[in-house]
């Protein structure tokens, strides 16, 4: 979740800007700079890089055990719609380029708006975007972009080298990782005026009426910047694009949208991989030697913090569950005397 990405801080040298959840890693006992750079190993190298994997090992364990305390209230689907447009139906012939400047597919998942409000389980999820190069295109550098079209902002950018044939790339972006939006319309597309395309035509574009909850369209426009749904022409071409996606339920937009809310158990995550860290790190030193019973002192303490502000903050959230949920029914046994 790109939304808790240096949520918690954690000062260098030179000293940096308040981050945005107000506190540092280093507010807990014994974790300052030296510590984290002390125990980074051989492959981390830096305080910044060990820092990085302990962030994102924290995230990924809030994300999951975020699910795993809502479901004691509701059980979630994990996926209500996914489809793969396959690499069939390719036309080889390379077409000039035109004033069609962007040209890719369009995603949306489809939503039940209540007063302007979307579902907040639900978000896009992108897993694979692969294109057809053919000779006129090979060696060039371009964007892969995906975009946000109710806010034209661009929420994903990866530069990337065509080469001859089918390219693939393996984004596995989840539209709901921004803080800020869980788009329900986005366009994938090359951002670069002048390539040569190839048609690749979808047989019937995917419609929610026919495909829960996705819709799938070739499309094309001649902006590559400030896109919106109204700057697109939809048809049934995708020029030469080819997408695996899904729509998927989860809590991650939740967390997002409430992120001031799981600070206090973010925050312990962090502390229990830190110390993590420490009793894993192949360095030798004081915090790595003499310092290891106190590290596992500090995740059994910091684990029964975590879990108590992991707890408070799912009790005091209430989330409609939408399509996405599922009844968490109690099942009950009883048992009578027989009569003989």
């Amino acid at each position: 979740m790109n939304c808790l990405t240096n949520y918690i801080g954690m000062p260098n040298c030179s000293g940096e800007a308040t981050p945005p959840s107000g506190i540092s890693l280093n507010v807990l006992e014994i974790i300052n700079k030296k510590l984290i750079a002390s125990i980074a190993d051989d492959d981390q190298e830096t305080l910044a890089n060990c820092l990085s994997d302990i962030e994102s090992r924290a995230i990924m364990r809030l994300s999951d055990d975020v699910r795993a305390e809502f479901y004691k209230k509701q059980r979630l689907r994990n996926i209500t719609a996914q489809y793969n447009l396959k690499r069939d139906q390719l036309s080889t012939t390379g077409n000039s380029p035109d004033a069609y400047i962007s040209k890719g597919v369009y995603i949306s998942n489809v939503y039940d708006s209540i007063n302007g409000f979307y579902e907040p389980l639900k978000s896009i999820h992108i897993q694979n975007v692969s294109y057809y190069v053919d000779s006129n295109n090979a060696g060039v550098t371009v964007d892969l972009r995906v975009v946000d079209l109710d806010t034209s902002a661009v929420i994903f950018t990866k530069s990337v080298t065509l080469t001859n044939g089918w390219n693939s790339w393996d984004i596995e972006f989840n539209c709901a990782s921004s803080y800020y939006s869980n788009p329900n319309r986005v366009f994938v597309y090359l951002h670069s005026a002048g390539l040569y395309w190839n048609d690749k035509v979808l047989l019937n574009p995917i419609t929610d009426a026919a495909f829960d909850g996705l819709t799938i369209y070739g499309a094309k426009s001649t902006a590559n910047t400030n896109l919106t749904y109204s700057s697109l022409e939809l048809g049934d071409n995708t020029y030469g694009m080819q997408v695996i996606c899904s729509v998927k339920c989860s809590y991650d937009a939740v967390i997002c949208q409430n992120r001031d809310v799981f600070k206090r158990a973010l925050l312990y995550a962090m502390g229990i991989e830190a110390m993590r860290e420490l009793l894993s790190s192949d360095r030798i030193n004081g915090y790595t030697t003499i310092g290891r019973q106190e590290a596992k002192d500090n995740i059994t303490a910091w684990t029964t913090d975590y879990t108590t502000a992991l707890f408070n903050a799912v009790d005091g959230l209430s989330v409609d569950g939408g399509n996405c949920a599922e009844c968490h029914n109690t099942l009950m046994v009883k048992t009578a005397r027989g009569f003989y």
